[in-house]
């Protein structure tokens, strides 16, 4: 997604962003994040939206979405520690949550995108 805004984001908030990346598949509060970029919450929450044009929470989502897609398409391991491994709680929200992003369920994507 294009950044809605054009100005540079604070130095803090592309800490957070690599944070998320790197650790999405954590259950990390708005405020553990808040406190380790040294901002307030709602601080965090509205500059992040301003710079990415959504909540950190769809954000994390859509990250822990395409970590699920990676480990769809290139392992056999069960749908349930796919879910697991990229940070959903349990397989039926997993699988809810993928089928909103993605439009189908895990499996047919599994059987789509299947590399081997």
């Amino acid at each position: 997604a294009e950044p809605v805004s054009d100005r540079k984001p604070p130095r803090w908030l592309v800490g957070v962003v690599a944070m998320l990346h790197d650790r999405f598949s954590e259950n990390l509060s708005l405020d553990e994040i808040a406190d380790e970029a040294g901002v307030h919450r709602v601080h965090l929450a509205r500059t992040f939206r301003a710079h990415h044009g959504c909540t950190l929470g769809d954000y994390v989502r859509r990250l822990r979405i395409e970590a699920a897609c990676r480990g769809l398409a290139d392992s056999n391991l069960p749908l349930v520690e796919v879910a697991l491994s990229a940070g959903f709680s349990d397989q039926s929200h997993f699988s809810k949550a993928f089928r909103n992003a993605m439009g189908m369920t895990p499996g047919e994507f599994r059987r789509q995108h299947r590399t081997r």
